[in-house]
């Protein structure tokens, strides 16, 4: 019979003789490893830093595309300038609101303002009224001397007034547009009326015989 083969003793792994470490060695380790830690705080700062710089640089884009597009709303805005009103209409202001024209009393005043038509498009800057009255008994004044568009008039008529209507004209002159073209004047004139000041009224009462009977 064959003889079976002896096993293979395991391989002795030899340890290296204990090495005793001094002092200067064991600094040496501990400067190494504070380094190494600095190193590690320094790369957490760096990273931090990234991500603040990452979150700067994605603000400063929210920025510049905040502003090209009001860039691309001005040139659309010059391209495609606001339309301009084709019209104005008379309307007499009550509490400060355009209602429809009741009159003028006798002796008094009333408060007349300029409206574009349509109404959703305003005079431009630099759109002067000019108002006139049918009467010279009329007195025309500005509601507002300070401001130049004049949009709005004061009627005043006096105490002794015989009239019964007056018109009412503005027109709104609108400065050059794009092309520089100066528009024509808007024109309309409103017919006013005049409000008779009410009879006066009784203050006292006296008695008086109005005869004699039989």
């Amino acid at each position: 019979m064959a003889k079976k083969p002896e096993p293979k003793k395991p391989e002795e792994h030899h340890r290296p003789p204990n090495i005793p470490i001094d002092g200067p060695t064991l600094i040496f380790q501990k400067k190494v490893l504070d380094s190494l830690e600095r190193i590690e705080k320094s790369l957490v700062v760096i990273s931090r830093q990234q991500d603040d710089i990452g979150d700067r640089i994605q603000t400063l884009d929210n920025k510049v595309d905040l502003l090209i597009a009001k860039i691309d709303e001005c040139c659309e805005e010059e391209e495609h300038p606001p339309p301009r009103p084709s019209g104005v209409e008379i309307k007499q202001s009550i509490g400060g609101k355009p209602m429809a024209i009741v009159g003028v009393p006798v002796g008094g005043k009333a408060k007349f303002v300029a409206l574009p038509v349509p109404s959703d498009t305003p005079f431009p800057d630099g759109t002067v009224h000019t108002w006139t009255a049918s009467d010279p008994s009329v007195s025309l004044a500005p509601f507002d001397a300070s401001d130049p568009s004049e949009d709005a008039v004061v009627a005043s008529l006096p105490a002794d007034s015989t009239l019964t209507t007056f018109d009412l004209t503005v027109s709104s002159q609108m400065p050059p547009d794009d092309s520089g073209t100066v528009p024509d004047p808007l024109t309309n004139t409103a017919s006013i009326p005049v409000v008779k000041a009410p009879a006066p009224r009784p203050t006292g009462v006296v008695i008086d015989q109005a005869g004699m009977f039989k």
